[in-house]
Parts: structure tokens; sequence; C-alpha cells
């Protein structure tokens, strides 16, 4: 009788188990963050690139940024596995894709703004179309060595946080080395206790 009712607790247990949502969830597809920021970087090219042809660019864009978080958010929880969280100092290698279309971004609008505008023909009514291309490479090398110059200047990590890393590195190693210290001071004793016996022995 014992075994009947066991079994028949185990049989409802396991369809208990076989019901849970973990079993949809495990048959969803994974989640990638490829397509996340794909998207994310094909409308900041628009924004950088061609918001001087169409000023409403951002605003649109913001609307889009709103919308997607609400997508994002549904994909995640109803439509994709839970992502495994992983530790990670940056965005990776789309952080050097961002800093390319900054630069490809102020190429195109120094392009545009000197050949295609009227205000830079009517101030400077006298510069050749050889001239208007000389004075925009001039001021793009000089946008670009701003923004150089501010990643030099204005680090990443600020300087409270690179001292705050240090400290933690540095109670880290002050903790492993009293930690080891204890270790081989737990070894000497337990050595010494075992050649005393075996003295007395």
């Amino acid at each position: 009788h014992d075994k009947n009712t066991r079994t028949l607790q185990n049989q409802r247990r396991y369809l208990k188990q076989a019901s849970s949502k973990v079993w949809d969830e495990v048959m969803m597809k994974g989640y990638d963050t490829f397509d996340d920021y794909t998207i994310l970087l094909v409308q900041f090219g628009y924004v950088a690139c061609f918001s001087m042809v169409f000023p409403l660019v951002p605003l649109l864009s913001l609307l889009n940024a709103v919308v997607q978080i609400r997508m994002d958010a549904y994909k995640l929880c109803r439509t994709r596995q839970r992502p495994i969280a992983e530790k990670s100092g940056s965005i990776g290698v789309w952080d050097n894709v961002l800093q390319l279309m900054v630069v490809c971004a102020v190429i195109t609008n120094c392009s545009m703004i000197g050949f295609t505008s009227l205000q830079l023909r009517i101030n400077f009514p006298g510069l050749s179309s050889m001239h208007r291309a000389l004075f925009m490479i001039m001021v793009e090398h000089i946008l670009l060595f701003i923004g150089y110059l501010m990643q030099v200047i204005y680090p990443r990590i600020p300087p409270s946080v690179q001292r705050a890393l240090a400290r933690d590195r540095l109670s880290q190693s002050r903790h492993e080395e009293e930690r080891r210290k204890s270790d081989e001071r737990r070894a000497t004793l337990s050595s010494n206790g075992s050649n005393g016996s075996s003295n007395g022995r």
C-alpha cells in the first residue's frame, strides 16, 4: 500500500513538473544581442549622418527607441529563453563600430555642408569648389582632433571609480595573503602534531 501511494505521489510530481512553464521556456529560441545592437547602430547612423538633411530624424528615432524598449521587454519576457548573466566591462567590439560611425558622421556632415550648403556660398562667395572642399577637410580634421582630445582628457573610467577598484584589488590581495598564511600555519601545526604523536609512540 505504501509503495502504491509513493508511486502515485511521484507520478503527480512528475506531471506537475511536466506542465511547468520551464519546459515551454526551454523550447524557446535563445536570446542573442547581435540583432538588438545592429538595430541600434543603424538608427544611430541615420541620426548622426543624416539629421542635417531631415531634422525630424532625432525625434522619430526617439519615438522608435521608446517603442523598441517595450518590444524588447516583451521579447525577453515572453518569446526568448532567460539570458544567462555574464560580467562585461564594455560593449565589446560594438564600441569600435560606434567610433567608426562617429568618424563617418563627421565626414558625411562636413561633406554635405561643403558641397550643398547655400549659406556657405553666401557667406564666402569667393570660394571655389576646390577651396570649399579643402575648407571642409580642415574643419573635419579639427572636429576629429577635438573628439580625440576629449577621449584623452576625460577617461572612460572616472578617477573615483579607478581608486575604488584599486582599493578592492588591494583588500582582495591582502585577504588572499592572510588566508594563505593561515593555511600554512594550519599545515605546520598539523604536521608538528602528527610528528609529536609518532614520536610518542
